[in-house]
């Protein structure tokens, strides 16, 4: 019965999020050409998700309890301030419970720039450039978590910020918002036996006000667009640089003359 009731909420908080166009308007502009849309935008901020509905029922019991010390102050002190005064009190554990649990649940704050994605949470960030991923990898998605996968050995340059100083980086990434995973290694306790191998997948929380089904799988696509306008950009460069030879450079040498 208490699965059902939590299987039931979170479909109701899941049905509340915004979807993918609902933050990004130009959502088509952005599937069509995201590197270019990123960088002619200065990138794109999605903002933290809320729990609204379950902040309202774990306020309930707040509600009760400060309705009950309304009454035991009102019987004790023989106020006599009649029933009003146990519902004002009442009122006030509902409001001020709703928003405790609302703040204590509230999720981070993801950037798109052109370069990459920031995951943050408060003074503590992740920064994972666009060559990190593998977009062409499976994807996994859970309840809470989502598993990004990862290419090696571009993983190592995943990197942990606090109040924007570098703490740490590739698989030894770990934040409660978001942490590095080793081949074969997803409990912490046991993160430490391999410290030579790049994390294979980055383990995020889906804290975000986007639904995660939409979301993610959104970052993906911008990281296959960003691999392969990298590897064009690389292609024009080289074909600039052999453009730039002079004949002479690509002329057979001349014969030696005999010494005399």
């Amino acid at each position: 019965m208490n699965h059902l009731f939590l299987s039931i909420l979170c479909q109701i908080e899941e049905s509340l999020r915004p979807r993918l166009r609902d933050v990004i308007p130009e959502l088509d502009e952005l599937e069509r050409d995201p590197v270019g849309y990123i960088s002619s935008h200065d990138g794109v901020r999605v903002g933290p998700r809320t729990y609204p509905v379950v902040a309202v029922l774990s306020a309930i019991p707040f509600a009760l309890l400060t309705g009950f010390l309304g009454w035991m102050l009102n019987y004790l002190f023989f106020l006599n301030a009649g029933p009003w005064f146990v519902a004002v009190f009442a009122i006030f554990g509902l409001v001020l419970g709703s928003i405790v649990v609302w703040r204590f649940n509230r999720g981070g704050v993801a950037h798109i720039v052109s370069s990459g994605v920031v995951f943050s949470d408060g003074k503590s960030a992740v920064i994972c450039p666009w060559n990190v991923f593998d977009p062409w990898a499976e994807l996994r998605l859970e309840s809470t978590w989502v598993w990004l996968p990862l290419t090696a050995p571009e993983s190592q340059q995943i990197t942990e910020t606090l109040d924007g100083e570098v703490r740490r980086v590739g698989a030894a990434v770990n934040t409660p918002f978001a942490s590095a995973v080793r081949p074969g290694i997803f409990s912490r306790l046991v993160r430490g036996a391999d410290p030579s191998a790049p994390p294979e997948k980055l383990k995020v929380k889906d804290a975000y006000a986007i639904r995660g089904s939409e979301f993610f799988p959104l970052l993906m696509r911008i990281a296959a667009e960003a691999r392969f306008a990298a590897s064009h950009r690389r292609i024009d460069e080289v074909r600039a640089l052999l453009s730039r030879k002079s004949p002479s450079d690509t002329s057979p040498p001349a014969a030696q003359l005999p010494a005399l």
